[in-house]
């Protein structure tokens, strides 16, 4: 045989055995992901039979690859009709591509279903609220998730039970059985030292707007996590990050944090020289000979090597199971969104994966990039903006809306899917589409109800007569706590919009004799908590804050909540005033309404209305005026309530 045709043999045979190993490769591929691969075929060579067709995605589950493994401790039995009328009973609706694998709602903590852990940790709380009756099955069972619930519903317990017994399930703390069992010995401190030998490698992570609140849930997910053994630490700005980064590195099972300072933690660089110090380090100085610029560049990477084997190590975050966004309306309406997609993109890089999209794109193709990620969204409002987050930051994920009145439309809506962006928000069940800009029609006001256990009352005054109309309402107050020989005053959470307003209404409250604190973000970081646990145990009765505390603080039995700055947006009012009446207990709402802000009476009076709150008959009257146009109409109105003697 000539030596071309030995050579044309040889390459037949190389072309064969290479389409045999991609065939096999496909199939190996198809089997797992239920997607093949598209292969190109060498010219000459002949097509290889087609493959059945996989069946729909919808009528699976999702692949192991995509979704983390389920730890709901049970099959999915029930039927469509079944899982509605479970869920009308709770009073939650469920929605989206993958509704019919999210789990029935729970009605007990002790649920078969559920891990030993849940009983634990509520075991001195009761009943899971709505929320948590179904935001726990649906994320257990590895499911992407938007939860929309008032605000004092629960929320931070719905996801972080969930998020701590998915830590547990990857090895970490221990078992009830093996501290019971073990009495200290060998092998529960084999287990720790174990668990400390991963040091700063976090496996969840819930991200919270502000220092208070992220302090706040690590508080709660340090609670939790005792019957376990698991970690949690908070990090925020205003502590040195090498402060931090110490008591991380103690161990850390679950990092609670704000975008900012989670961003710098995980980000390259930490304990390394940056590039601008190398490129200083490697400048010439004047006059400096070669021979020590030769020994000055030694000697910078002698030090340098030191200082990163001191130093304590980067966050790691390549083992990450659990990713929660907390107040996700307030992230995206401060500009956060850009801070979470580089942490998306940055989890997909320690994963091992490459995040792709482009910046800003809401983290889609760092999404994508990883895989076996579980991703939840919380919320108690939902703007337009935060749906098309949604579809970024998560895959395939469930809307899950709870204090809704049962309808006729619920019928079928467990199993209904949403596409696009229409996601439903009406008291009936309907559907709101979402603007790009994220503009909110009256539809979405009843999304932003507050807890039916608070008493709103808004009153139309001038701006003049507010720091009257503050100390004449704390004065009966004295007085009412005083009758009923309470042992400590009424506390009462009074909100601002500017620092100067929160410093003015201090020096007001205590010429007037009263103690107070402030809380804003002017304030150092100690002070700020000081003024927050003193408020918390009544050692000071009047906290006068900012926004900064208006977002998921809670406050245990708090009475009173009031307006001295009326906000300037519908859902910082919902926020502001979900502080009173959580977890289902009293409270009342009191807000000073000005002239300034007369374009809301519409809206709000539609929101009380809906929430069955009275309204004042001059904020009714101002409503009208504004709706139909007529400015001087409104104006009298605002005159006539100004005018008005003080009650």
């Amino acid at each position: 045989m000539s030596s071309f045709a030995q050579k044309k043999a040889k390459t037949l045979l190389t072309r064969k055995r290479t389409m045999k190993r991609l065939r096999a490769e496909m199939s190996d591929d198809e089997d797992e992901d239920g997607v093949g691969l598209a292969v190109a075929r060498p010219r000459g060579v002949p097509p290889w039979p087609e493959r059945a067709a996989s069946p729909p995605r919808a009528q699976t589950a999702a692949p192991a690859a995509r979704r983390p493994r389920s730890l709901w401790a049970e099959p999915l039995t029930l039927k469509a009709a079944e899982l509605v009328e479970l869920r009308r009973a709770v009073g939650v609706l469920v929605r989206g591509e993958d509704a019919h694998l999210c789990p029935r709602p729970v009605r007990s903590s002790d649920d078969a279903a559920l891990p030993p852990l849940f009983a634990d940790a509520m075991r001195s709380i009761g009943a899971p609220t709505a929320i948590q009756a179904q935001a726990w099955p649906a994320l257990l069972a590895g499911l992407d998730a938007l939860c929309l619930a008032e605000t004092g519903s629960g929320k931070t317990l719905a996801y972080v039970l969930p998020v701590l017994a998915r830590a547990h399930a990857t090895g970490r703390g221990a078992t009830p059985t093996s501290l019971a069992t073990d009495g200290g010995g060998g092998s529960a401190r084999a287990r720790a030292a174990a668990v400390r030998s991963l040091s700063q490698q976090p496996v969840a992570l819930i991200l919270a707007p502000t220092r208070e609140l992220a302090t706040q849930i690590a508080l709660v997910a340090r609670k939790a996590a005792k019957p376990v053994r698991l970690r949690a630490h908070a990090v925020y700005g205003g502590v040195p990050r090498a402060e931090q980064l110490a008591a991380l590195a103690t161990g850390c099972d679950v990092l609670v944090g704000t975008p900012g300072r989670v961003l710098d933690l995980i980000s390259d660089g930490t304990g390394r020289p940056s590039a601008a110090d190398a490129a200083a380090a490697a400048r010439p100085a004047d006059g400096e000979s070669a021979k020590a610029a030769k020994r000055r560049k030694k000697a910078a990477r002698a030090a340098a090597t030191d200082a990163q084997a001191r130093a304590p190590a980067d966050v790691d975050l390549g083992g990450l199971v659990a990713l929660v966004v907390d107040e996700a309306d307030k992230m995206l309406a401060q500009g956060f969104h850009e801070q979470i997609d580089q942490i998306l993109a940055r989890v997909a890089e320690q994963r091992g994966g490459v995040a792709g999209g482009a910046p800003g794109a809401f983290g889609v193709g760092a999404r994508r990039a990883a895989p076996g990620l579980a991703v939840s969204l919380f919320s108690s409002t939902m703007p337009g903006r935060l749906v098309e987050a949604a579809k970024g930051w998560t895959h395939r994920a469930l809307f899950v809306r709870v204090n809704r009145k049962p309808s006729a439309d619920d019928q079928g809506a467990a199993a209904e899917p949403v596409r696009g962006r229409a996601l439903p928000t009406g008291a009936a069940g309907g559907a709101r589409d979402a603007t790009a800009d994220g503009a909110v029609g009256a539809a979405e006001l009843l999304a932003t109800r507050v807890s039916s256990s608070v008493a709103q009352t808004v009153q139309v005054t001038a701006e003049h007569k507010k720091p009257r109309k503050l100390l004449a309402f704390l004065t009966r107050l004295v007085a009412s706590d005083t009758a009923s020989g309470a042992r400590q005053r009424s506390r009462v959470l009074i909100f601002t919009n500017k620092v100067a307003s929160t410093e003015a209404v201090c020096a007001l409250l205590r010429r007037a004799g009263h103690k107070c604190g402030a809380l804003h973000g002017e304030r150092r970081q100690k002070e700020r908590e000081a003024a927050l646990a003193d408020f918390r145990c009544g050692k000071v009765p009047l906290l006068v804050a900012t926004d900064v505390a208006g977002r998921g603080l809670d406050v245990p039995k708090l009475p009173h909540v009031l307006n001295y700055d009326f906000p300037a947006s519908l859902e910082a009012y919902v926020n502001r005033v979900g502080r009173a009446g959580r977890a289902g207990a009293q409270g009342a709402a009191l807000s000073f309404f000005t002239r300034n802000l007369a374009k809301l009476a519409p809206d709000l009076v539609r929101m009380l209305e809906a929430a069955g709150q009275p309204v004042e008959s001059y904020l009714r009257q101002l409503a009208s005026a504004v709706e139909a146009g007529r400015a001087a109409e409104g104006d009298a109105v605002l005159s006539a309530a100004e005018a008005a003697e003080d009650e």
